[in-house]
């Protein structure tokens, strides 16, 4: 873009990279609905949540630097800081959906802090062009998840029982 069409656009900078990862978040935000429409036990409401942080269209350099940016900077801008305030408790609500009445929220509550901090680690590695792909980001999240909850509760989970 030209510098006259984004000063016409957006406001600045902190702008710009506001809406960029606004956006990013909204792809995110319509893979995980559009699949957790299709789940049917609370395993494939999981899987769903975790699939969909990783979108094909969006698991890229350029949008994870961005974010990565907007992270950085939430401790100095409250406009940062609330957008990923909101992402954080809609993922938070989305993990526990999927955990309810399989998982204690004593025990749910570490392991949503575990897959955010997991899916917020492996971006932060796509923005520094680390070539791990998204089958292998998500891989990397179902195996510690698994492990973490253990055969029985992943088997619940499941048949949905």
């Amino acid at each position: 873009m030209s510098p006259g069409i984004l000063a016409y656009y957006f406001r600045g900078k902190e702008h710009v990279l506001f809406e960029m990862v606004r956006y990013n978040n909204r792809i995110l935000m319509e893979e995980i609905v559009a699949r957790l429409r299709q789940a049917r036990t609370g395993w494939d409401r999981l899987l769903a949540i975790i699939e969909g942080n990783f979108p094909e269209r969006a698991y890229h350099r350029a949008q994870a630097s961005a974010w990565v940016s907007v992270c950085s900077a939430g401790g100095a801008n409250p406009e940062y800081a609330r957008l990923q305030r909101t992402y954080n408790r809609r993922l938070a609500s989305n993990v526990a959906s999927a955990l309810r009445g399989k998982v204690s929220q004593e025990r749910a509550r570490p392991l949503i802090l575990m897959i955010g901090v997991m899916i917020d680690g492996l971006w932060l590695r796509k923005a520094v062009d680390e070539p791990i792909t998204r089958d292998e980001a998500v891989g990397l999240i179902l195996a510690q998840v698994s492990v973490t909850l253990g055969p029985d509760v992943v088997e619940e989970l499941r048949q949905g029982l």
